[in-house]
């Protein structure tokens, strides 16, 4: 039995959801974008001053959405990065694209522009790249190669949350970004997500797309899927959504904890991020060899401790995506990651004991 998991979600009272659920069985709406999801949407434009935003039932689907919205042609290429989770090259291939593989940068642990050009071909419809941990791709120097090159650009945002980049909403970058509201994201609405683009045209398109294919007059107009929100999601979000500026910043203040603490040893080292444009989600740390890795990883679960190897493995050595573009920087951080607890549940001391038992590990290695 775990006594600290690496992750867990971030809940208000079950008395500030309980009220709201209530009202929900009372009214007997429950789905069709009801009124809950259209108040969760209203204060999600507003706490982040964007003006379009579309609740759907995961960041997958919101994900597969976005790609949709795009009306890229069929079979078409699509760059992306090798070091994120599954979904982010399972929406491409599910949506009848193809995924290539774009190395990372070392530091920031994201897509490495400079990987991006030597890749693209005639067949290349867009560039779907990651915001890792919530860390900021370069999007100015993105945003030149795919203009350069007419492509399209999508931002699995899964991790970003609330994070601001020169000025605005790091979602307003792009043609489309998405969010994920899962459990173990640092907002949640149990499971859930959001589609989030500038362009009002696409916006209504994307709102279209989740609910079949319907316009406003119930005529269907397009190929659409079931990605609806439900009220009782919609529900979990309002009741958490005034503890996220709490929980980013406890969360700061242990991924602080965690840096000072281990910093003294020259055997790990930490992703490199701006503070004034990250939401602490992760607290990863890289290791100086993959065995260290996994003796930590192995010394942490004796104490009850459950860390994550995350991201790993890398996306272009899994047989399903396997390609002849061997992604050398990703497979590496792959092998010597890990993330440590760093949510609500943890405390200060716990910062301590982990940091503590890390470095223990690391001596006798």
């Amino acid at each position: 039995m775990y006594r600290l998991l690496v992750s867990q979600p971030s809940l208000n009272s079950f008395d500030q959801f309980s009220s709201l659920a209530e009202e929900v069985w009372n009214s007997g709406i429950m789905t069709h974008h009801g009124p809950k999801v259209q108040e969760l949407e209203s204060k999600l434009k507003s706490k982040w001053s964007i003006p379009n935003l579309a609740l759907v039932t995961n960041g997958t689907v919101a994900l597969e959405i976005g790609l949709k919205s795009l009306e890229l042609p069929k079979g078409s290429e699509i760059i992306t990065t090798a070091f994120t989770w599954i979904a982010t090259p399972a929406s491409i291939a599910w949506s009848g694209y193809k995924p290539v593989f774009a190395d990372i940068d070392p530091n920031t642990l994201n897509i490495d522009p400079s990987k991006i050009e030597d890749l693209i071909t005639e067949n290349t419809s867009a560039i779907m790249a990651v915001h890792v941990f919530s860390n900021p791709c370069d999007v100015k120097e993105i945003r030149r190669i795919a203009d350069k090159h007419n492509l399209k650009v999508i931002y699995d945002g899964a991790h970003s949350v609330g994070v601001r980049y020169k000025g605005q909403d790091l979602s307003q970058y792009g043609d489309v970004t998405t969010h994920s509201y899962h459990a173990t994201k640092i907002y949640n609405t149990g499971e859930g997500g959001s589609i989030i683009t500038p362009n009002p045209t696409r916006a209504k398109l994307i709102e279209r797309l989740r609910f079949f294919g319907h316009d406003d007059t119930k005529n269907i107009v397009n190929e659409g899927t079931n990605g609806k929100m439900h009220e009782i999601s919609a529900c979990i979000g309002l009741a958490n959504l005034p503890m996220l500026d709490k929980t980013i910043n406890h969360r700061r203040e242990l991924t602080e904890g965690y840096q000072k603490n281990l910093s003294v040893t020259d055997k790990v080292r930490f992703q490199s991020f701006n503070k004034e444009s990250y939401n602490y989600s992760y607290m990863p740390i890289i290791f100086d060899s993959e065995d260290s890795c996994i003796k930590v990883f192995e010394s942490l679960k004796e104490i009850g401790v459950l860390a994550r190897r995350y991201f790993y493995p890398s996306m272009d050595s899994i047989d399903r995506f396997k390609s002849s573009n061997y992604c050398h920087v990703s497979r590496d951080i792959a092998s010597r990651i890990l993330c440590l607890p760093c949510h609500d549940s943890v405390t200060h001391n716990d910062v301590i004991d982990i940091s503590n038992k890390i470095l223990e590990t690391l001596r006798n290695i």
